[in-house]
């Protein structure tokens, strides 16, 4: 698998542009190398979102959140897997190193996430509280939360941007997990730089993912639906053959997420390169 120069000066739209040149290149050598990693995480990922929309239709929150959780954590393995090899198909890194590193990165991620959840939480629970013995925030609750929740996601957006630096460095084995602070100084540096890329990556993946998603949204509906009527004594009218339907239209959402996941990664890497470079001067 070959490509330009990693570490060049690129702008942000050069950088969405090498990657996605990159890949389409290299796509059947992509494929080739990559396939059961590839193929792991979009079945896997396809099996998460029909067990999540069965939790609507059979009410089971329980049972499927545990199957749910399970999932998400088995499915970080052939995730971590897939960038390793793309990695490690264009450094010097093995494969085997590039997944751990990887893995690592994608775990660390994770925390991040559940922290961040844990905060939304907090700040929900903590203005229920305050609402019940103030009628000021009572009356301004959602005003307020939506305000709250806004912010902490821009917080939480400006944290994470400079760890993109770090993490394409750590993957490609450049650092070390005691430089990390070190490395997300040089992040916060390039802060709007690698903000900007980030979003353009962003908007151009949300859009790809909302199109191959449309079938997804559809029968997600229709089962929020049939499950309200069924509250209220009606029988489902979901045909029999709902779960294939979902499963289908699911796993076509995760070979998409699966192909912008990669690319992403490509885009991640010039991100790197692009900020070694300008270190140099």
């Amino acid at each position: 698998m070959t490509e330009e120069i990693l570490y060049k000066n690129r702008s942000s739209i050069a950088c969405l542009s090498d990657a996605l040149k990159l890949m389409n290149n290299n796509v059947m050598t992509i494929i080739r190398r990559c396939w059961p990693y590839m193929l792991a995480t979009i079945i896997l990922s396809a099996i998460t979102t029909t067990v999540t929309l069965n939790t609507i239709i059979n009410g089971a929150i329980i049972v499927n959140g545990i199957c749910v959780g399970v999932l998400s954590i088995v499915t970080i393995i052939p995730l971590g897997m897939l960038i390793g090899r793309v990695i490690s198909m264009l450094s010097e890194c093995t494969f085997r190193e590039a997944t751990r590193r990887a893995i690592i990165v994608i775990l660390i991620l994770v925390a991040f996430g559940v922290i961040i959840g844990l905060a939304y939480e907090a700040v929900t629970y903590s203005l229920g509280v305050l609402a019940v013995k103030n009628m000021t925030i009572l009356k301004h609750l959602n005003t307020i939360i939506i305000i709250l929740i806004a912010l902490l996601t821009i917080v939480s957006i400006a944290v994470a941007i400079p760890f993109v630096y770090f993490s394409m460095k750590y993957i490609h084995g450049k650092t070390t997990l005691k430089n990390i602070w070190k490395d997300y100084r040089i992040g916060m540096h390039y802060f709007f730089y690698i903000l900007g890329t980030v979003a353009l990556t962003a908007f151009i993946s949300l859009i790809i993912g909302f199109v191959f998603n449309i079938p997804i949204t559809i029968l997600t509906r229709a089962a929020v639906a049939s499950s309200a009527s069924t509250l209220i004594g009606d029988i489902s009218d979901l045909p029999g053959n709902f779960p294939v339907l979902v499963f289908a239209a699911a796993l076509l959402a995760s070979i998409a997420a699966t192909l912008l996941l990669i690319w992403e990664t490509l885009v991640a890497r010039y991100i790197y390169g692009t900020t070694e470079k300008r270190l140099e001067g």
